[in-house]
């Protein structure tokens, strides 16, 4: 595999890492929204947004008269998933290895069931059109 591949498919585990965080075939999100996913309040995301830590799009929103200027955040769903890769104590290729860890500390029985748990995982993620590494 050449250098190109290797760091496609690192950058495609360490996206696959977080992308269960956020809801299928949504691509934007509020702040509060974030705050939700990430355990942090919806100023902390804000606060996150204008130190330019999380990426994302501001739009002015409506005031009133005599009002402060409202601002209307929408965090895009790759930037969500840049700040947990920049911010996590680890890679996914850690956690993948960590795992292996566990697994070789099991029983044969034990085994056995993870195998059973992994192929039906395989088998939902293939039912579902993701194709699986060569």
């Amino acid at each position: 595999m050449n250098a190109n591949a290797m760091a496609e498919k690192v950058t495609i585990i360490e996206e696959e890492q977080f992308s269960f965080l956020l809801t299928e075939g949504k691509e934007w999100y509020s702040p509060k929204e974030v705050g939700a996913m990430v355990g942090r309040s919806d100023q902390f995301i804000r606060d996150l947004f204008d130190n330019q830590k999380i990426l994302g799009h501001q739009a002015n929103g409506r005031a009133g008269r005599g009002r402060a200027q409202r601002y209307n955040y929408q965090i895009h769903r790759d930037g969500v998933i840049l700040y947990l890769m920049e911010t996590a104590n680890y890679e996914a290729a850690d956690f993948i290895e960590r795992l292996g860890e566990v697994f070789r500390r099991r029983s044969m029985t034990q085994l056995s069931r993870i195998r059973e748990l992994l192929d039906e995982a395989v088998q939902f993620q293939t039912s579902k059109g993701l194709l699986l590494w060569q």
